[in-house]
């Protein structure tokens, strides 16, 4: 088939990472230079479509070169996609976004693979059984397999995601969360590698701080500024206070300390009886031992912990015009 008789289909095309400007203006100039060096301009052969290799097509159309040919057979567009997406992951030369971005396509494929997979492993089995609930004792009956994907199931496909994106699953997670929010220049920034993954995700986290705070700000800004200390905290009943005066500054940093304190002390309690106890998720047709949870508070009380000491180490700071908060500590921390 000669040059100039293949289609282009913008929602295939829409797959392909696009060229910035600077990489258009080279490839252009090694096309004036060198002529058509490049790979192969692949071709959907039972629909003469055109999918990978959009850029230097048209510049071997604009420049008179023949284009190097080779079609591949598919039998629906879904096909191509996959085909696509695998061929973008296998060059390992884009940015860690851009990797994500391929990879987290292919997780409604692999969640349906991995629900038949425990469809079929349910089936196969005569007898299932469960931890005793509530002290019961006896023999356990058979029970039918649970029909959607769990949460461990997820979390293996996330973990296989990560694997073709050639990254730690953290790492993958944090840019699936950037991938999933509305903020579509931090995306972009972080697709294109202006932004590292992580770079991108704290600053998605100091974004949702923000809004939140600036959520609370407006809140206490429609109802007059005023904040009312919890009778816990002072001795008399609790009376409205500006929230700029020094006097507020002390009693809100007494009060937070006092409450602060006593939640952390309860927590600590608490979250080692959990602790030690075996956490089972899932429905009672098909638990799993879940020490994730056990995992995630511990982390959850180490971080609380930090807090808890930066609170404690804080002290009225007064820098003229305004109260301030000083934080008493000996080490220097980078912001």
């Amino acid at each position: 088939m000669k040059n100039g008789n293949y289609k282009i289909d913008k929602e295939l095309e829409a797959f392909m990472p696009k060229l910035s400007k600077k990489e258009q203006e080279k490839l252009e100039e090694s096309f004036k230079l060198y002529g058509y060096k490049g790979a192969p301009i692949f071709i959907w052969k039972e629909q003469g479509v055109i999918i990978d290799g959009h850029n230097r097509y048209e510049l071997c159309e604009k420049f008179g070169y023949e284009p190097v040919i080779e079609e591949l057979s598919f039998e629906n567009k879904e096909q191509v996609i996959q085909w696509i997406i695998y061929t973008q992951l296998g060059r390992r030369n884009l940015p860690d976004g851009e990797m994500i971005h391929y990879a987290r396509m292919l997780r409604p494929k692999l969640e349906q693979e991995a629900k038949e997979r425990q469809r079929k492993a349910g089936g196969d089995k005569k007898k299932q059984t469960v931890p005793p609930q509530n002290g019961a004792s006896g023999d356990t009956e058979a029970i039918p397999p649970q029909n959607g994907a769990s949460d461990k199931h997820k979390n293996e496909v996330t973990s296989q995601l990560a694997e073709m994106a050639g990254m730690k699953r953290e790492k993958f997670r944090m840019g699936e969360a950037v991938l999933n929010s509305d903020n579509e220049k931090l995306k972009e920034d972080m697709r294109n590698g202006t932004k590292t993954v992580t770079g991108a995700y704290k600053e998605l986290k100091r974004q949702k701080n923000n809004d939140a705070s600036a959520h609370e700000l407006q809140r206490l800004k429609n109802s007059g500024r005023e904040i009312h200390i919890p009778e816990s905290c002072v001795e008399n009943k609790p009376v409205p206070v500006v929230a700029d005066t020094p006097e507020s500054v002390e009693k809100h940093l007494k009060c937070l300390k006092n409450l602060t304190s006593d939640f952390y002390q309860k927590m600590r309690t608490e979250t080692a009886w959990l602790n030690s106890k075996s956490i089972w998720t899932g429905s009672r047709a098909y638990p799993y031992q879940n020490k994730e949870v056990s995992r995630n508070i511990s982390d959850w009380m180490y971080n609380f912990g930090k807090i808890y000491k930066q609170i404690m180490d804080m002290e009225p700071f007064q820098i003229e015009p305004e109260r301030s908060i000083f934080i008493c500590t000996s080490n220097e921390e980078d912001e």
